[in-house]
């Protein structure tokens, strides 16, 4: 199915949109929450915050379903940094790795089937 913006969407992503939340990711064995909520880059100037006191991820609603992936992407990258005292620079290392996966996963979906 697609949604508005041409983009391929499923009934179970359309839910998680509807209830500003989803299952929660197991991270380096932590459980991080993922919550969306409206107006976050309005209100902090950012589409996406990992909490890293309540181990939660909060992404932006308003923005397209492509910019959230890319965002839960770049915040799963800041959980590991943070998580691992990694030490990462934001611009110059973290969202660079993140465009960088981003665009592996994208020209080799395949890839990702090797996890299941």
């Amino acid at each position: 199915m697609m949604d508005r913006m041409g983009k391929v969407t499923t009934p179970f992503l359309r839910e998680i949109k509807k209830k500003g939340y989803m299952k929660p990711l197991r991270i380096l064995g932590l459980d991080i929450g993922v919550e969306y909520q409206e107006d976050l880059a309005r209100e902090f100037n950012r589409s996406g915050h990992y909490d890293s006191y309540h181990k939660r991820i909060k992404i932006d609603s308003g923005s397209s379903t492509q910019h959230q992936n890319l965002t839960l992407l770049h915040e799963v990258l800041e959980v590991l940094d943070t998580e691992m005292q990694l030490g990462l620079n934001h611009d110059t290392q973290l969202c660079k790795l993140e465009m960088g996966l981003w665009q592996v996963f994208r020209d080799n979906p395949h890839l990702l089937d090797i996890f299941k």
